[in-house]
């Protein structure tokens, strides 16, 4: 279903059986919910939302039209979230409406930009509210000069944070604009740290990137722990989704 005849709450309303949606949210959306209710859609369960960038529009809210959808409609019968974005002002909700969040199982983050610091928060934030996540799909820039995802790979540790996506048995990587994705320690340490399970923890029994190959990184105890997830069966490649 497209939004392009019908507002975000008309869409809901005129369709309460609806248990699949794809939205186009633009960047600059101008929908004001100030003066009306929020509302709960009981009967959702799976929502693509994309979001693009209107360049005659001026006026772009800072929250972007992703997150004020999800801030302004509770869903609390979704199961699949997926977060899809065209222009490089990259916004992620740090909750979801109500109830949402407590049923999702399934988390896809795709941009063709680098995700920034503050979004990285946002998206912990949003993690942690998540407990039946089991399968997390995100984009990533993987660089030899720089680790961008610093934030975002410490906050997925489990040895660190052990509350967090204690359900995870899924992960996959897309690469955003390499030629040759090398590795970062962090991101061996946070797979690792996620390889058995816990008590209160499954264990990751699936990591698959969106490329046909990746670099290791020059530190060699954390090359050698790679090798051995890699023998395990732990990743896979795959060049399409």
């Amino acid at each position: 279903m497209s939004n392009a005849e019908f507002s975000w709450p008309d869409i809901f309303k005129r369709a309460p059986d609806m248990e699949r949606a794809s939205l186009q949210c633009d960047a600059e959306s101008e929908y004001d919910d100030e003066n009306h209710p929020s509302l709960s859609h009981q009967g959702l369960r799976v929502l693509h939302l994309h979001e693009v960038e209107d360049p005659s529009n001026a006026h772009i809210l800072s929250e972007g039209g992703i997150v004020r959808l999800l801030s302004y409609i509770e869903f609390p019968a979704l199961d699949s979230l997926s977060m899809s974005y065209r222009h490089t002002s990259i916004q992620i909700p740090r909750t979801l409406r109500g109830s949402t969040a407590s049923s999702l199982r399934f988390l896809s983050i795709d941009a063709p930009f680098v995700i920034t610091a503050e979004a990285q928060a946002n998206l912990l934030g949003l993690l942690q509210t998540t407990p039946l996540l089991s399968s997390l799909s995100m984009s990533c820039r993987f660089a030899l000069e720089a680790d961008e995802n610093e934030g975002i790979f410490l906050g997925l540790n489990a040895n660190i944070h052990p509350d967090v996506l204690p359900n995870l048995s899924a992960l996959t990587i897309r690469f955003i604009a390499n030629l040759q994705p090398c590795l970062s320690p962090l991101f061996i340490d946070m797979v690792h740290s996620r390889r058995h399970a816990a008590p209160s923890r499954a264990a990751l029994r699936t990591l698959r990137f969106l490329a046909p190959f990746v670099i290791l990184p020059a530190n060699t105890d954390a090359a050698a722990r790679w090798k051995g997830l890699c023998d395990e069966g732990l990743v896979t490649f795959s060049e399409r989704p």
